[in-house]
Parts: C-alpha cells; structure tokens; sequence
C-alpha cells in the first residue's frame, strides 16, 4: 500500500484542527483554575479570578479562528480534490 504525500491544504486543515484542540484544552484548564479561585474566593471573587475567565474567553477565541482556518482549509481541499 502506498501512502500520498499530504497537500498543502490538507497540511493547513490538520494544522488548524490541532491548534484548536490544544486552544480548547488551554482554556478548559483556565475555566477550571478560575472556578478554583472563584469557588475559594467566595463570597468575594478577587480581579484574578475574573482576570482567568478573561484569559480563557481569549484562548477560546484563538480556538474559533483556528477552526475558521481548518473550515476554510476543508472547503479549498474539497473543491481542489473534486476538480481533479
């Protein structure tokens, strides 16, 4: 069996997938310490807390434009191979 090179667009896709994941993992981990310092905090979250919930709404932003990448990517590897 012999395998194919990998296209530039199916290098992007694969690229942009792993990125997100990693964004996602990266922002689950500071929902998690921020709910840990909100939770200790309580009644009264400190500006760090808030602070880790900004951190993590950033990460997931990167992890959403990662994604528009992959889509993207997706639909030009698509297109290319139906026109082969």
């Amino acid at each position: 069996m012999t395998s194919r090179a990998a296209t530039e667009e199916e290098i992007a896709l694969y690229d942009a997938i792993e990125r997100a994941i990693a964004n996602v993992r990266a922002a689950l981990a500071e929902i998690d310490y921020a709910w840990v310092r909100i939770t200790a905090e309580r009644p009264n979250p400190t500006a760090v807390a808030f602070a880790a919930l900004d951190t993590a709404d950033e990460m997931l932003t990167v992890a959403r434009e990662d994604l528009a990448r992959a889509r993207t990517a997706l639909a030009v590897h698509t297109q290319r191979r139906s026109t082969q």
